[in-house]
């Protein structure tokens, strides 16, 4: 009995001195501690000419398949953006999409060459002002690798499988 008490009274011990070591104990121990926080990353896959998408290896129906005018991708932007996180609205009487990401709010209107991020007007394409958003078949397409980089994730474009992958790792 005097052994299994001393065993339990060593066990707690050691224990005691491992958590008093590994707890934080001064502002930077705790600050290292929360910045250690990991970020969770979406990836997004998208087919020209399909209305399916991936999110994170789950299957999703686009409203309208991504499609390729003057060379640049354009997407029906409400479902590749909320899988990013962010807010998308519509505002018919001045045909302006409106995304507010974690890091960006940018705002598009149909048929500009431009757009606002920040509040900063810029080219949507500087190497072509014929890229800009449309309305096809009832549904707002915008050009995807503009919208996504603004919105702060990494676009890859497979030409041969006709593919865009979209990687975001959210703040």
């Amino acid at each position: 009995m005097r052994n299994k008490v001393i065993v339990a009274l060593l066990a707690i011990a050691v224990c005691a001195t491992f958590i008093a070591g590994m707890w934080p104990t001064t502002t930077s121990d705790i600050s290292a501690v929360t910045s250690a926080t990991p970020t969770r990353t979406t990836v997004l896959v998208l087919t020209i000419g399909s209305a399916d998408m991936t999110v994170d290896g789950r299957m999703m129906t686009l409203d309208a398949p991504p499609v390729i005018l003057e060379s640049r991708t354009l997407v029906p932007i409400r479902a590749v953006a909320e899988a990013l996180g962010a807010i998308v609205s519509w505002d018919a009487s001045t045909r302006t999409v409106t995304i507010v990401g974690q890091t960006a709010s940018l705002s598009l209107v149909i048929g500009s060459s431009n757009a606002q991020v920040n509040g900063v007007s810029v080219s949507i394409d500087p190497a072509n002002t014929k890229v800009v958003p449309v309305i096809m078949s009832g549904r707002t397409m915008l050009p995807v690798r503009f919208v996504v980089e603004s919105l702060g994730a990494a676009v890859a474009y497979d030409a041969m499988m006709r593919r865009i992958t979209i990687t975001y790792s959210m703040p």
